[in-house]
């Protein structure tokens, strides 16, 4: 048997992902890691940051480069199962951190970054602890900059300069996260301490 159809039917929707503000917020936050949340299915979470310079920098003449970490503390916050180890990945951002005209960042804004891991740390979360979190930098990048700051290289003397050369840091999760954790924000921290 042979059939002819001349009408067709599609049944078919668009979902648009919603978006919130993650700039310019009263209570700032920095927040990473994984989680699958049985009713609204996996939730993920990056952060981008700046990192500025120190008032001062003055090495003495013996100094020698011992190592870079980046410093943080937890705020308390956290989803999904804090009895599981938590792994933070830190990435050097290759992109300058600009918010659009608009003047906001919003949780579907990115920036491109390097996949290289420069830091990495793997801990267990201690909910309602400010734990301070020390997070290894890679040597190659502390030695850099320490030999910047030993030269008294243009790149260290001012902020505008040492942004142009080091963007900021994205802080990413591992796939074997559980969990979202946050981290505070002020108080001159997250810093990068080069000693």
């Amino acid at each position: 048997t042979l059939r002819f159809v001349d009408t067709l039917t599609v049944n078919s929707f668009t979902v648009k992902v919603d978006s919130m503000q993650s700039s310019g917020l009263s209570s700032p936050s920095i927040v990473v890691g994984r989680y699958l949340d049985p009713a609204i299915g996996d939730v993920t979470s990056a952060s981008y940051f700046r990192v500025g310079l120190p008032g001062s920098i003055a090495l003495p003449n013996d100094a020698v480069f011992d190592s870079l970490v980046l410093v943080m503390i937890d705020n308390d916050y956290y989803q999904g199962d804090t009895l599981q180890p938590f792994t933070l990945n830190v990435h050097r951002v290759n992109q300058i951190l600009k918010v659009p005209d608009g003047g906001i960042l919003y949780n579907t804004s990115s920036f491109s970054y390097d996949d290289e891991v420069i830091g990495t740390v793997t801990y267990r979360p201690k909910p309602n602890v400010n734990d301070t979190i020390w997070v290894p930098m890679a040597d190659t990048l502390g030695r850099e900059m320490f030999e910047l700051i030993r030269t008294k290289n243009d790149k260290m003397l001012q902020l505008d300069n040492f942004l142009t050369y080091f963007k900021g840091l994205v802080l990413t999760f591992d796939e074997s996260d559980e969990v979202v954790l946050g981290f505070n924000i002020g108080n001159s921290l997250p810093a990068m301490r080069l000693y």
